[in-house]
């Protein structure tokens, strides 16, 4: 059975959208052979809704991934820099990534701006990976609770095993 990878997609406008289907597209060819997508879409402006802000933060607060799609000299807008900070807020340092798409469809790399100074930090903040593009590798997610760490330490792998198992070398006394 393949783990679900949760995949929140906040987008500035059309072109930063298209920009985003292209990175989750990509996301998920490269991964599919692993791992379930479950990818959640909201727009700057839908952000602006009491419920649909809402929505995007539960949805966000467990995502493994958070995609941002913008323009990378584009101010971000208040509303969103503010649900951003309360949703980093209440995620904690919940493991995961974060990804500034910029300049959403150039072919050029954008040079840092404005946006991309401010998902940094927001990465920074969540205690996020912050990512331009798609990774190499996707890492098994660690364990939540203390019972789940627990539960692993205490089963044996055929690695772990072997090496239990290994004759001890003699000592060398020097001599």
């Amino acid at each position: 059975m393949k783990a679900t990878w949760s995949v929140a997609v906040i987008f500035e406008d059309a072109k930063a959208q298209e920009a985003a289907i292209t990175f989750c597209d990509s996301l998920v060819r490269r991964f599919w052979a692993d791992f379930e997508f479950d990818v959640s879409w909201w727009a700057f402006e839908g952000l602006e809704r009491p419920e649909a802000a809402e929505e995007a933060t539960n949805k966000s607060l467990g995502a493994d991934v958070v995609v941002f799609s913008v323009q990378a000299q584009s101010e971000v807008p208040e509303h969103v820099q503010q649900w951003a900070d309360a949703w980093q807020e209440r995620r904690g340092k919940r493991e995961g990534a974060l990804v500034g798409l910029l300049n959403a469809g150039e072919i050029t790399k954008p040079e840092p701006g404005i946006a991309q100074g401010f998902l940094r930090h927001l990465a920074h903040r969540a205690g996020m990976d912050f990512l331009t593009e798609v990774p190499q590798n996707l890492l098994h997610r660690f364990p939540e609770t203390l019972e789940s760490c627990s539960e692993r330490a205490h089963q044996v792998t055929t690695i772990l095993d072997g090496i239990l198992h290994r004759p001890s070398p003699t000592p060398r006394i020097p001599g």
